[in-house]
């Protein structure tokens, strides 16, 4: 856990984004901290449960808590792919539990 940060002054900031902006354009590659491709793997991640769970819905009606919160705890992206075609073919919930192995 960190229990420190270092904040930029604020009336350093706008200076600070366009010196990187123009660092960025120089060295025509984005700097994109691990903060940020975390917060984008988390926000793919939360997309595909949403696609898997709206398809179940949208197929099945409502989806047992039960399950969506086992959708939920999953984080591995190549596994919630992998259930999105299961979610859309199965015949029914319980088929789709025991394809994706929930």
């Amino acid at each position: 856990m960190i229990d420190w940060l270092l904040v930029l002054p604020e009336e350093l900031t706008p200076e600070f984004r366009r010196e990187l902006r123009q660092f960025e354009i120089e060295k025509a590659m984005p700097y994109i901290t691990s903060i940020e491709l975390l917060g984008r793997q988390e926000g793919r991640q939360q997309t595909l449960r949403e696609d898997i769970l709206d398809v179940l819905e949208a197929r099945f009606g409502e989806v047992p808590y039960a399950l969506r919160e086992r959708v939920a705890a999953v984080s591995d992206e190549a596994e919630l792919k992998r259930w999105h075609r299961p979610a859309a073919i199965t015949p029914g919930l319980a088929a789709f539990s025991q394809v994706c192995g929930l």
